[in-house]
C-alpha cells in the first residue's frame, strides 16, 4: 500500500516512489443561491457562460400545488421565453407507475411541487442549438420522483434563468434554490 509523501496537484510523489500526474478536472462553481420569497419568480441573472449546470431546490414550498418550470433568458435585459418548450416524464407513486409528455410548454420542467416539504435536483445542459435538463424532485406529503427530460431549440446564448410556476403559484418564503455552473 502506497500512501502520498509530497506533492501536490499537477503531481504527487508515493511512498514506493513512483509519481503520478493529475488528470484536467472540472470544477463545479456556486454561482447564487436564493431564498424565495412570496413572488411567483425567482430570477438567476447573472449564470455567466457554462456549458452546464446544476440546480438544486432545498425545502421548496408553493402556496398551492403547481408545476415548477426554469425559462431561459437572453440578452441583457434578459428577455425570458415562455412558451416553445417541450418535455417527457415518467414518476412513481405507490400504487404504480405513469408517465406525460408536451411539444408545447411554458418552460423547462422541474417537477410537480406542492405545499408540503419538497427537494429538487436538475442538470441543464447548454448546446450551439439547444438547451436541455434533467430533474428529479421529491414532497413528503406524496413521494412521488419525478424523471424528466426537457428541452428548448435556440441559437440564443441563455445570459438568465428564471423559475417560476405554471399558473403563477406563489413560492412560500422558505428554503433554498442553488445554482451552480460546471466549468470542463
Amino acid at each position: 500500500m502506497s500512501t502520498i509523501i509530497s506533492g501536490s496537484s499537477p503531481s504527487v510523489t508515493f511512498s514506493d516512489g513512483s509519481t503520478q500526474s493529475s488528470a484536467a478536472s472540472s470544477a463545479m462553481t456556486l454561482i447564487q443561491t436564493i431564498v424565495p420569497t412570496a413572488t411567483t419568480t425567482i430570477n438567476f441573472t447573472s449564470i455567466g457562460s457554462y456549458s452546464a449546470y446544476v440546480l438544486v431546490g432545498n425545502n421548496i414550498q408553493l402556496a398551492s400545488q403547481d408545476i415548477v418550470l426554469l425559462q431561459v433568458g437572453t440578452g441583457g435585459g434578459p428577455t425570458y421565453t415562455t412558451s416553445g418548450y417541450y418535455y417527457q416524464l415518467g414518476y412513481f407513486s405507490g400504487t404504480g407507475y405513469s408517465g406525460a409528455s408536451s411539444t408545447s410548454f411554458g418552460g423547462l420542467r422541474l417537477g410537480t411541487i406542492s405545499t408540503a416539504i419538497n427537494n429538487f435536483y436538475c442538470q441543464i445542459f447548454v448546446a450551439s442549438s439547444l438547451v436541455t435538463a434533467q430533474s428529479q424532485s421529491y414532497n413528503s406529503a406524496t413521494p412521488y420522483e419525478y424523471i424528466i427530460g426537457s428541452g428548448y431549440p435556440t441559437t440564443l446564448v441563455p445570459t438568465a434563468f428564471q423559475i417560476t410556476t405554471n399558473s403563477s403559484t406563489n413560492f412560500v418564503a422558505q428554503g433554498k434554490l442553488s445554482l451552480y455552473g460546471i466549468s470542463s
